[in-house]
């Protein structure tokens, strides 16, 4: 499963390699439920979260991104430039589902780091 993990975020670099997409997730949600390969799921659904974001799904977006930062958190720390990105992205998909505070929150964290 490790390798899995690996080969699917070494094939799904892109937000924009949507054919790749469903088979990516999948091998980041077994992944995930099997403790194994923590940065590559954070990479793999990093990334798919960037696409729904740009496809107009922020609450699929949210969804992945919200185990993607406690992910990175635990692998970089809280205050991490690793961390950033997601809680950026994180904001964006708050503020596209109508929550601007829970997202201008999410950007000064990112923005602090």
């Amino acid at each position: 499963m490790a390798a899995a993990a690996r080969v699917m975020a070494s094939a799904f670099t892109d937000k924009d390699d949507a054919p790749v997409l469903p088979h990516a997730l999948a091998a980041a949600s077994h992944g995930y439920r099997l403790g194994v390969e923590p940065a590559a799921v954070a990479s793999i659904w990093g990334l798919a979260a960037a696409h729904y974001l740009d496809i107009g799904d922020p609450r699929t977006a949210r969804d992945l991104l919200t185990p993607t930062l406690q992910l990175r958190q635990q692998l970089n720390g809280e205050d991490s430039p690793e961390v950033a990105p997601t809680l950026g992205n994180l904001g964006n998909a708050e503020l596209a589902l109508g929550d601007p505070a829970a997202a201008r929150a999410l950007h000064r964290r990112a923005l602090a780091i």
